[in-house]
């Protein structure tokens, strides 16, 4: 099914095609420091990518081949993003 949807360019609604705004927000209230991070069900990596450009060592996990193959095109240059 997710292979289907991220092959014809129909992502769940949930990609907004950026992270999530809302990381932006909680991220200085909770104060974590460096760490390593594992983003379940992480489609194209918006999340994961956002995490890795503030310094965290991020694991990217999909149940999509195909999606997993679009987040290392837009993202692959970040060293600590897997």
């Amino acid at each position: 099914f997710w292979q289907q949807k991220y092959a014809a360019d129909e992502p769940p609604l949930w990609d907004l095609g950026q992270h999530h705004p809302a990381l932006e927000a909680i991220l200085p209230q909770i104060k974590i420091n460096k760490c390593r991070i594992l983003n379940l069900g992480c489609g194209r990596g918006h999340d994961a990518a956002f995490l890795a450009h503030l310094g965290h060592v991020v694991t990217g996990v999909d149940f999509s081949e195909v999606a997993l193959a679009q987040a290392q095109a837009r993202h692959g240059e970040l060293p600590n993003l897997k």
